[in-house]
């Protein structure tokens, strides 16, 4: 086998390119042990509080005299750190008269009976479970809760408080749902705002609008979900 030795002009044996080359690779095996073990990197910082909202569909119901409005609204904290969120407002809006509601929640409730407390023509008010409070969502965590919403008047504003014959039949309605996140202490701030989270639009048709006036609860279809449905009845062109 040919050999190569050092020589005056400076070359390198075999032996000593081997040498060489197994003290590189354990000085980079110690390396890596000592950054990866001894000396980690630091962990990212915490993701602050970061609310978000599946929104489903709003249930609608006539009761004394002004339309409510009944809501699941599963709240998301996808954040690492904790919040909370110090109040909710919902609106409704006419999309072609651009006419405007407001509402904010009364009362947490169960759904199974108040929707069972309305078919038997009972007071609805044995399905209130407790008075709305602020919330305090934990990192990486999840509480959904159904409210009652009842409409809000401003004089200001001159509209009036929202009722069944109010609503047009075949009209689209937006409903949209605001949050007021409040401070570590669910402290809110005089200069707080509430911002937008979520919206969808429904269509509300005659037999709707007319078991509305009758006093039943209604929940009519979003108009995404009804658009996907019918596309799926019709099959691929």
């Amino acid at each position: 086998m040919r050999r190569y030795s050092l020589n005056q002009h400076g070359s390198v044996t075999t032996e000593w390119i081997v040498a060489i080359t197994a003290i590189l690779a354990i000085g980079v095996a110690l390396f890596t042990f000592y950054k990866t073990y001894l000396n980690p990197p630091p962990p990212p910082p915490p993701k602050p509080f970061e609310p978000s909202i599946a929104l489903g569909t709003p249930m609608l119901h006539e009761g004394l005299g002004v339309l409510r409005i009944i809501l699941s609204v599963p709240i998301t904290n996808n954040g690492d750190e904790p919040g909370c969120i110090s109040d909710i407002a919902l609106t409704l809006q006419s999309k072609t008269l651009k006419t405007q509601w407001s509402f904010f929640p009364a009362w947490k409730i169960n759904l199974e009976r108040y929707l069972k407390a309305n078919k038997n023509k009972e007071d609805p008010s044995q399905a209130f479970e407790a008075l709305v409070s602020p919330t305090q969502l934990p990192g990486k965590n999840k509480q959904e809760q159904v409210f009652l919403f009842v409409p809000r008047t401003s004089s200001a504003l001159k509209v009036q408080p929202l009722r069944a014959k109010d609503l047009t039949p075949g009209e689209t309605y937006i409903v949209s749902v605001f949050l007021l996140r409040g401070g570590s202490k669910c402290e809110t701030p005089i200069t707080s705002t509430y911002d937008l989270y979520a919206s969808k639009e429904f269509v509300l048709e005659k037999d709707e609008l007319k078991d509305l006036a009758l006093g039943f609860a209604v929940q009519p279809m979003d108009t995404a979900g009804d658009s996907i449905r019918d596309k799926f009845v019709r099959g691929p062109n």
